[in-house]
């Protein structure tokens, strides 16, 4: 099976904590992090080796998840 690559839409404390099981996960592939509050996303993607977004809109659209 391939690797999943995966973007969390939302960095409030469930999407923080989807964020950590997929960087736990030898499976999956934390890729990207999109909130409307940059900061959060850039803050969490710095941690996990991840992009962050400011729109899910623009997540999609640079990335292939």
């Amino acid at each position: 099976m391939g690797e999943l690559k995966a973007g969390v839409i939302g960095v409030g404390l469930l999407g923080s904590r989807h964020a950590d099981v997929y960087v736990e996960s030898p499976d999956a592939e934390l890729a990207a992090l999109a909130d409307p509050m940059v900061e959060r996303a850039e803050a969490k993607a710095a941690e996990a080796g991840a992009r962050a977004y400011k729109s899910y809109e623009e997540m999609f659209k640079a990335e292939s998840l």
